[in-house]
């Protein structure tokens, strides 16, 4: 399965510019106590709802919706459960 990635600098430059990526964290709640990106929500993999996420997304629908983890594991575990469940293209979805 082949999943979009963006360089956590590339994104931090666009929202630099003003973009304002939806951005989810998938740690666990405690590493997002410790360190977190201002603009990331946290919603532990363990909790992760694909569907629910898709469906009250806050951004638009045709923004991609960015996954956040420490090493890039648990987000790519995150990436393809959108996949799996919400048959989420690979616009729809990137790890940073």
């Amino acid at each position: 399965m082949t999943i979009n990635t963006i360089h956590p600098q590339a994104l931090a430059d666009l929202s630099r510019e003003g973009y304002k990526p939806e951005l989810i964290d998938v740690r666990t709640p405690m590493e997002y106590r410790e360190v977190h990106v201002a603009l990331a929500r946290n919603v532990p993999l363990d909790a992760l709802d694909p569907a629910a996420i898709m469906q009250a997304r806050n951004g638009s629908k045709d923004e991609p919706l960015y996954l956040i983890c420490r090493s890039g594991s648990r987000g790519r575990q995150a990436c393809e459960r959108f996949v799996l469940v919400h048959g989420a293209g690979n616009r729809d979805i990137a790890l940073c």
